[in-house]
């Protein structure tokens, strides 16, 4: 299946038709909520866009950009994020905009350390969030280890096809694209979803090469075979065996696989190994249920003391 293509967009393209926009053919938009650490510096033509996107049933995410220089300046910026989002709920989640300049003095470890404070804040908000920048960015000075657990969306332009070595969600592709209903450029993006995207129901959805473990399990899932994929190792990303995968895609010979194969994944995951990393609240917003249910289920006494390789029945 086709991604689906959409773009983001902020105050500098100005006043947008957006019935025009969903005739040209775009099937989402994200949209910059704002920047910086306060509620005040809300994109001014945010509440606009969110409306008619809404109106128009057109999937809406959002984007904050971020200035911060610090965990303390990140955390600051989640919270003016959350103020302004005032609990709206958005099908293609919250999207953290680290990639300014005066970022650039920083180290991988502190920037690595502002986006997973932002995200956390985000998350227990109840909002699903990723991380967004450009390509270089994202290999330099975010770790891998973050970049695995919160979805990516990598801007990557002038290429036929982005060469960002992890899973991505979104792809941006253009800075110059042209839309009717809007004046001048626009950036352009594929979104990597199997099924139409619901506009507002839910915070998350189905989709293709997300991090695994942040989808609904119980739902059936694709995803796309990478480079360097195993049928193994697919089936412990989302807590199924090599036999069921072979049998729900009717592959002959579970050692021959190929990029760009699509497999579907079905059934509810029942369990969870724990990662290095982890805790029981993302956890928790991963699989869509709380930190409670986690504790009585497990029968956790202390739930600051979980370790990694420990088995929680979900």
């Amino acid at each position: 299946m086709k991604p689906k293509k959409g773009i983001d967009v902020s105050k500098h393209q100005g006043a947008i038709d957006w019935a025009k926009v969903k005739s040209d053919g775009i099937q989402f938009a994200i949209l910059r909520a704002g920047y910086g650490k306060f509620a005040s510096q809300k994109d001014s033509m945010f509440e606009t866009n969110d409306a008619a996107c809404r109106k128009l049933g057109i999937p809406v995410g959002v984007y904050w950009y971020s200035y911060a220089v610090s965990i303390a300046d990140a955390e600051a910026e989640a919270e003016a994020c959350i103020q302004v989002l005032k609990k709206r709920e958005y099908a293609l989640a919250v999207w953290y905009d680290i990639e300014d300049k005066i970022q650039l003095q920083l180290d991988q470890k502190t920037i690595t350390a502002m986006a997973e404070a932002f995200c956390r804040k985000l998350k227990a908000a109840g909002y699903a969030v990723g991380i967004y920048s450009y390509k270089s960015f994202l290999e330099k000075y975010l770790t891998k280890e973050i970049r695995k657990q919160f979805p990516i969306w990598v801007a990557h332009t002038g290429v036929q096809q982005t060469t960002y070595e992890m899973s991505y969600q979104i792809w941006q592709f253009s800075h110059t694209g042209r839309v009717a209903g809007i004046t001048g450029d626009v950036d352009l993006n594929y979104l990597y979803v199997e099924t139409d995207v619901p506009v507002s129901s839910t915070v998350e959805v189905s989709k293709e090469n997300s991090s695994t473990e942040e989808i609904q399990s119980n739902q059936q899932q694709t995803y796309v075979v990478q480079k360097g994929d195993t049928l193994t190792a697919i089936a412990k990303k989302f807590g199924t065996t090599v036999n069921k995968l072979a049998t729900d895609n009717q592959i002959a010979d579970p050692n021959k696989i190929y990029v760009g194969q699509k497999l579907r994944i079905l059934g509810k995951q029942s369990e969870y190994e724990v990662k290095k990393g982890d805790t029981l609240s993302s956890i928790a917003s991963r699989f869509g249920t709380t930190v409670k249910a986690l504790v009585d289920q497990n029968h956790i006494e202390n739930p600051n003391l979980i370790y990694p390789g420990q088995k929680l029945k979900l």
